[in-house]
């Protein structure tokens, strides 16, 4: 059970970082185009890009704990 529900976060946070990829697009995007303040546009992309690091992290450590989970399993 552990197993699928960590699977599933792993979904669900993929699909975040995706989406905060996508966020940052449009908002370098809006910027280039003069669609926003540059001032509060920068402060946007700054908070995005952390935004994407935490999830980046969270992904990796996810995928590494079920790596470690289907190694145990197979040894077993």
């Amino acid at each position: 059970m552990e197993l699928n529900l960590q699977k599933n976060f792993l979904h669900k946070i993929s699909i975040a970082y995706k989406e905060a990829r996508e966020t940052k697009y449009w908002l370098r995007l809006l910027l280039e185009t003069e669609m926003i303040n540059k001032e509060i546009g920068n402060k946007l992309l700054f908070e995005i890009e952390e935004i994407l690091r935490i999830i980046g992290s969270i992904q990796k450590t996810t995928k590494a704990k079920l790596e470690a989970e289907n190694i145990k399993k197979n040894q077993n």
